[in-house]
């Protein structure tokens, strides 16, 4: 699966099913191998971007948060409902790892993280 999410400008993508479609500010896509691309059209929230070493919230709420770590690190993050909706804007070098960005994050929130193995993390 390929996620695409455009901030800027316009791209034209051609999957291997289907018909070429252009993307414009606001839009992404999910291309999968033999299936149509999926198109949100001005749907793109200032979202949650993983760019080129970096991993990058703009007023992101924090289950969105979570689910990018958790793609990006192979991590399971546990959230109180009430912390779901707490918006995140931060950008944060990759390489740094989960565990500083998860620090950062229980310090800015004001909550705790306790890692409850070296893959699970509940903030709280």
């Amino acid at each position: 699966r390929t996620d695409v999410r455009l901030l800027e400008g316009k791209l034209t993508l051609a999957p291997s099913v289907g018909e070429a479609i252009t993307l414009y500010p606001r839009d992404g896509a999910q291309m999968f191998a033999e299936a149509p691309m999926q198109v949100a059209r001005g749907e793109i929230a200032d979202g949650a971007l993983v760019w080129h070493g970096q991993i990058i919230f703009r007023s992101t709420p924090l289950k969105d948060v979570a689910q990018t770590l958790q793609q990006a690190y192979g991590v399971t993050i546990d959230l109180s409902e009430r912390l779901a909706t707490e918006r995140i804007t931060g950008t944060f070098e990759r390489e740094a790892g989960v565990e500083m960005i998860i620090e950062t994050l229980s310090a800015t929130l004001g909550v705790e993280a306790v890692w409850l193995d070296a893959a699970q993390v509940a903030l709280r």
